[in-house]
């Protein structure tokens, strides 16, 4: 990508981030005032910070199904969770409440990355993983969401968003000399724009990339308020989590142009 001017950077600390149901591609209004989404009541699984910084409640449970197994099952297969087995099933069996298939999934893996409050555990696996999890009911802006997933991607720590050409410019993340602009702004009133987090991730994904770095997120299949990323090295590792349909993709096309692998 060639050089851009250094950008004037506008307040992005009050742009809002939207979950990736929400993209529509179409250019937003420049100059225009933004806001991030009101705050809603947060679920135990849904921690400020996008990652288990509470234990999650333990409330009316159910027994894990088979489905839940194989889930397990499949993530290890491809180099993830990898101590989701055995005795520590049967620990995070207390905190999967959902009854939709997405949600238990979600609730599995939510309980695992906690690891039972172990705050050193939980964040050898959550770097380890590269886990990140997002829920639509945390008042968070775009800037908050980008540092929470750079705490998974050391690699391009210093990556930071401006905007290119003055106010009324590109919005973009930049690290280094690499820049990768968000193409999902999303004008969803006068005062109120925001930025998918899938959208994101993909940015985040081609400057990994140009940083020569083989690692790519991944999106989990979402629940409809909480969506979930994880890392992997490789296509082949994620065909099959994409086959088995547990990614917010379903085939190599899609993976490819999420990833830039």
């Amino acid at each position: 990508m060639p050089e851009t001017p250094f950008p004037h950077i506008e307040d992005l600390e009050h742009l809002g981030v939207a979950p990736d149901s929400r993209v529509r591609r179409r250019p937003s209004m420049p100059g225009r005032s933004v806001s991030a989404f009101a705050p809603l009541p947060l679920r135990a699984s849904e921690a400020p910070g996008g990652g288990p910084a509470l234990q999650p409640a333990v409330l009316e449970s159910l027994p894990l199904t088979a489905d839940d197994l194989a889930y397990a099952t499949t993530l290890r297969s491809a180099g993830l969770a990898s101590e989701l087995h055995g005795a520590e099933m049967t620990r995070i069996a207390r905190h999967v409440v959902g009854t939709e298939r997405r949600a238990r999934h979600l609730d599995q893996l939510f309980a695992y990355y906690a690891a039972g409050g172990d705050a050193l555990v939980s964040r050898r696996r959550m770097v380890t993983d590269r886990w990140f999890i997002y829920s639509s009911r945390q008042s968070l802006t775009l800037g908050q969401v980008l540092g929470r997933l750079l705490g998974v991607l050391p690699e391009i720590a210093a990556a930071r968003l401006e905007r290119v050409g003055g106010p009324e410019g590109t919005l973009v993340v930049r690290c280094g000399d690499h820049v990768c602009a968000l193409e999902d702004e999303i004008e969803e009133s006068p005062d109120f724009r925001t930025v998918s987090v899938a959208g994101l991730v993909r940015s985040l994904n081609v400057l990994l990339d140009r940083q020569g770095v083989r690692a790519r997120l991944i999106g989990l299949f979402g629940d409809g308020t909480r969506e979930a990323y994880v890392g992997l090295s490789s296509l082949t590792s994620a065909i099959p989590l994409a086959q088995a349909d547990l990614l917010n993709v379903s085939d190599a096309e899609g993976l490819m142009e999420q990833t830039g692998w």
